[in-house]
């Protein structure tokens, strides 16, 4: 690549043709979730502590990558991003999860052991 398309400083490079840094991010983002999906459908053969661990990952793998790329406020973003974590953790798992708290520096998630009755309907 010409040069010209990156500025150096001691510690990064960065990129200065702006198509490119955009192409170059939705590629990274499409590599990440496609990692992420593998290695969710990889945890059924896992015993459950394991892949309650992993899921946890992967979740907040996920988290930082929506943050990386959404222009939302911040405040918003982390209801959001809290929101559909446990909603992932509830449909993967036999047990109930909520929120029980959520600010600016960290969200808490409370995962009870209360397994959830499915119907025979």
């Amino acid at each position: 690549m010409p040069a010209d398309l990156f500025r150096s400083t001691k510690t990064k490079a960065t990129v200065i043709d702006k198509k490119l840094s955009k192409q170059l991010q939705l590629r990274a983002g499409a590599e990440t979730i496609k990692d992420l999906a593998a290695k969710l459908i990889e945890l059924q053969n896992k015993p459950p502590v394991f892949a309650h661990a992993a899921m946890s990952d992967c979740i907040l793998s996920l988290e930082t990558l929506i943050k990386q790329h959404a222009t939302t406020d911040p405040e918003t973003l982390q209801i959001i991003c809290g929101s559909f974590g446990v909603a992932l953790a509830n449909a993967a798992t036999l047990y109930k999860g909520e929120i029980i708290q959520c600010d600016d520096d960290e969200i808490i998630y409370d995962y009870s052991v209360e397994e959830v009755l499915m119907d025979d309907d």
